[in-house]
């Protein structure tokens, strides 16, 4: 007797919903895909107890006739493809022709659908066979109702979690969707109560704006990035809202939602110097490229595709989200979690005399390498002096010229005129292919913040400043360590730099392993200065460091840059050097309890001003805090 047989098309359903159906979630994301598929503009979802009782999905798309309903509920049956060549040119969400025979194999499943011209079709079916075939109303559209799912698998209803986490799930991939298509219209009822509800205007902001807030959504920026076969777009939020998970960091291909880890680090990398590590920004991002180049039969939910130009795109978007970020002002709000900006109508400000303060008299420098160059400023008597250097912002246009091999579509066109016509200047970057990095350019003339005159200092800690905006807060450490970080890069980058020789050479000693790793890497500790010289087995000795290293604190930064190189499983040369900055900006920076000088503190903030990045810190923490007048009348109830 064989020991081989053929499976019978009920188990055979149940084995593939296993991969497809994982939880009520997985089952609304493939009816909306089907419901997407099938035009739908207009769809609701109905649900019961986190969707484990019910699932109704209703659309108002092409519907099906009688035997299309009828094979619909076979396996391997679809529209989306008919030969192998369609396997490679998908630009559907759904092309298996699984999904419905699987859900209605662990269900009580029903269906409703008609094509608007006749009586519709009635299905109903249990544990995948169809029970009941009738006919039905002739409303154009398709109602899906699924009931008791996992009835006859109970041990997949032991993994389910609470009705609250079931229909997070799901409220998860409606908004997923609701960003790839925000011209369709999604509603969701859960228990009889409205939970979510977009209004399919087509504008991706709105949706954001549903998700995070309209404040959020307002300060979004838009970006947009061109290379040879592909087309990046979408939206970004300010670097002060983040998440403590990438679950915010939306990424579609062809407006089908998927995970990339690689993309998903490029877009991180954007952010570099902006946010905290451990922080993650808020972004959509739609990447439409030649369905060729894309292949999204590699994972059974078609949650991960396979892209051919993976590194391509990862780079032009790191190079989008960095160039808007540059050109952008976000300086953090000191109530809300939001962009500070001026206020369109703004309160006439009373003139108020300046408080005096007494400053302890630390004659210690900056940034200047002359202490005599410091900066004699006036402090403002009776009136703001308006500074006539006031920020301007230049913009950095990615985008020069579309690749003459991909042909872009008229929408695309339309939608990269209108990201240009908003822009305020015309100042462009040189024209680069992508998966090169470009420096943006910045004009030292025009600083990015207006001048800032210190009155006083907390605590040896922050700086108390103010201006014609308001009041500010600055972290004097972080903000000298931007200070050094700029300069240091500089001279890294122009190769600047010179080697001191060490007083007393630093020795390192490391494990076997270790050492093997560090002859792997020898190369990477050279390009940041860092020169080992065997001495022994498992010993090396480091003679000479670059100037940028803080003085005094050569030994500490050798050990721990070496440290670091060893503990990482993947590093770049571009994330290593700037690590490398980081650390020895913040070694050589002031520390808490530090009294500064009336003459330092403005010296400081004078040279702040003219950093390219005078925001946040190499690390991501903020350097300073803004308070509005408003915001200041409202703590003391001034204002209601």
């Amino acid at each position: 007797m064989p020991s081989i047989h053929k499976l019978d098309e009920t188990l055979s359903n149940q084995i593939a919903a296993g991969e497809v159906v994982e939880r009520p979630a997985s089952v609304v994301k493939e009816l909306l895909e089907n419901a997407i598929d099938g035009g739908g503009k207009n769809i609701e979802i109905v649900l019961e107890d986190g969707g484990l009782e019910l699932i109704r999905i209703v659309d108002d798309g092409i519907g099906m006739d009688e035997e299309d309903a009828i094979l619909s509920l076979q396996r391997h049956a679809t529209s989306k493809i008919s030969n192998v060549h369609d396997l490679f040119r998908i630009q559907s969400l759904g092309f298996r022709g699984e999904a419905l025979p699987s859900i209605a194999s662990v269900s009580h499943f029903e269906m409703i659908t008609s094509t608007g011209s006749g009586p519709g079709t009635r299905l109903v079916a249990e544990g995948g066979k169809i029970m009941e075939q009738s006919k039905a109303q002739s409303r154009k559209g398709t109602d899906i109702l699924v009931k008791n799912l996992f009835y006859n698998t109970p041990a997949r209803l032991k993994y389910m979690k609470s009705i609250s986490t079931e229909l997070g799930h799901i409220l998860d991939v409606v908004q997923k969707l609701s960003l790839s298509f925000p011209e369709i219209s999604f509603r969701v009822v859960h228990n009889n109560r409205r939970v979510y509800q977009t209004l399919g205007t087509g504008n991706v902001l709105h949706v954001l704006s549903m998700l995070y807030g309209r404040e959020a959504g307002k300060n979004m920026q838009e970006i947009a990035a061109v290379g040879e076969g592909f087309f990046v777009s979408g939206y970004i939020a300010a670097p002060d809202l983040n998440r403590s998970n990438r679950n915010a960091m939306y990424l579609s291909v062809n407006h089908r939602m998927i995970k990339n880890y690689n993309l998903n680090r490029s877009i991180v990398l954007g952010y570099e110097g902006q946010l905290m590590k451990g922080r993650f920004p808020v972004v959509y991002c739609n990447i439409e490229v030649e369905p060729i180049l894309v292949d999204v039969n590699v994972h059974p939910s078609k949650q991960e595709v396979r892209l051919s130009k993976e590194r391509e795109i990862g780079l032009a978007m790191e190079q989008a989200i960095a160039a808007k970020l540059r050109e952008s002002q976000y300086i953090a709000h000191g109530l809300h979690p939001k962009q500070a900006q001026k206020q369109q109508d703004k309160v006439k400000k009373e003139k108020f005399e300046q408080q005096n303060f007494l400053f302890a008299k630390h004659q210690e420098t900056f940034i200047s390498d002359d202490p005599k160059q410091l900066i004699q400023y006036p402090i403002p008597n009776k009136t703001w002096q308006t500074d006539q250097t006031a920020s301007e912002k230049k913009t950095v246009d990615i985008v020069q010229e579309i690749p003459q091999k991909y042909v872009v579509s008229n929408h695309q066109k339309d939608k990269m005129q209108n990201i240009k016509r908003k822009e305020k200047t015309t100042d462009h970057l040189p024209k680069t292919q992508v998966g090169t990095k470009t420096e943006a350019k910045t004009n030292t003339n025009h600083p990015k913040l207006d001048t800032l005159y210190p009155v006083g200092q907390v605590h040896g800690t922050y700086i108390v400043a103010q201006n014609q905006d308001g009041m500010y807060l600055i972290d004097q450490h972080a903000a000298q360590e931007r200070l050094f970080y700029d300069k240091n890069r500089q001279k890294y980058l122009h190769k600047r730099f010179i080697y001191q020789s060490l007083l007393v050479p630093v020795t390192i000693e490391v494990t076997k392993a270790e050492a093997f790793i560090l002859e792997d890497k020898h190369e990477i500790l050279q390009q940041i200065g860092i020169n080992l010289e065997p001495f022994g087995e498992r010993t090396y000795m480091v003679r000479e460091c670059p100037d940028f290293f803080p003085a005094g604190k050569e030994e500490v930064c050798v050990r721990e840059l070496i440290d670091y190189v060893l503990a990482a499983k993947e590093i770049r040369e571009e994330q290593i050097r700037e690590d490398a900055l980081a650390l020895m900006s913040c070694k050589a920076s002031i520390k808490a309890n530090h009294h500064l000088s009336e003459q330092e503190m403005f010296q400081l903030l004078e040279d702040l001003r003219h950093s390219k990045s005078p925001y946040t810190c190499p690390h991501g923490r903020p350097i300073l805090l803004c308070f509005t007048q408003s915001d200041l009348e409202k703590m003391f109830k001034r204002q209601v």
